[in-house]
């Protein structure tokens, strides 16, 4: 449907679905006990620049703000504090993000109010063996190991 704001062209492909669960995806977001109605829903944000608006455009031209858990290099990007609220890690901003001000993590926690109470577990509640299931050094969960 030409006109349309999104990638209407990739309405049936596969790789055009992300990964959200119903509280990132829908709005059901909660901060301090009040909705906030933040959410993805359909939103795809890039980071300035170049947007996809035909299916002959390059879609590798887009820089999706939003982080992709199944994108190779996204997930460094997240970690946590000792309390159980996610932060940015200390990798450096993209060049595109620097320029206009922003960090992709930053956006991410905050569209998908990834520190919502409902969401917030302390490390604690993820390693009940009563180790630490976050590394104090980094706030990231380490691999498993038996």
């Amino acid at each position: 449907m030409p006109g349309h704001p999104g990638h209407w062209w990739l309405a049936c492909e596969v790789s055009n679905y992300g990964i959200a669960c119903r509280h990132c995806n829908s709005g059901g977001a909660r901060y301090n006990g009040v909705r906030e109605g933040r959410a993805k829903g359909s939103q795809s944000p890039v980071i300035g620049g170049t947007r996809a608006r035909a299916s002959a455009d390059d879609l590798d031209r887009e820089q999706p703000l939003l982080l992709d858990p199944a994108h190779h290099s996204d997930p460094d990007l997240l970690g946590s504090d000792s309390a159980g609220y996610a932060r940015r890690s200390s990798t450096p901003y993209s060049q595109a993000e620097a320029k206009r001000g922003l960090c992709r993590a930053d956006e991410t926690i905050r569209i998908l109010a990834l520190n919502d109470s409902h969401l917030v577990l302390p490390c604690s509640a993820v390693a009940p063996c009563g180790r630490s299931a976050c590394s104090p050094a980094t706030g990231t969960i380490p691999p498993y190991s038996s």
